[in-house]
């Protein structure tokens, strides 16, 4: 059960798969049973999981993070 957790920690943060069918891929008899036993071994269910640990989107934030920092940069240098 935790190993199948695990894997499925990982497609919840490195694809946009809905939770439904990352529980049918790991042969979870339901949606509702994987939250239940996802967050078992998490302590939070996979939706929040997900909101708190995406890759994608956090490294896209971070990006344009950087991107902004740069331009405030050039903008003050100019002054």
């Amino acid at each position: 059960l935790r190993e199948r957790c695990e894997h499925a920690s990982n497609m919840l943060r490195y694809t946009n798969y809905p939770i439904s069918i990352i529980a049918n891929y790991f042969c979870f008899s339901s949606q509702s049973h994987f939250t239940k036993k996802f967050q078992d071994v998490y302590g939070v269910t996979p939706k929040e999981y997900r909101k708190q640990n995406k890759y994608i989107e956090s490294y896209q934030r971070q990006r344009q993070q950087q991107k902004n920092n740069i331009r405030i940069k050039r903008t003050t240098s100019v002054i």
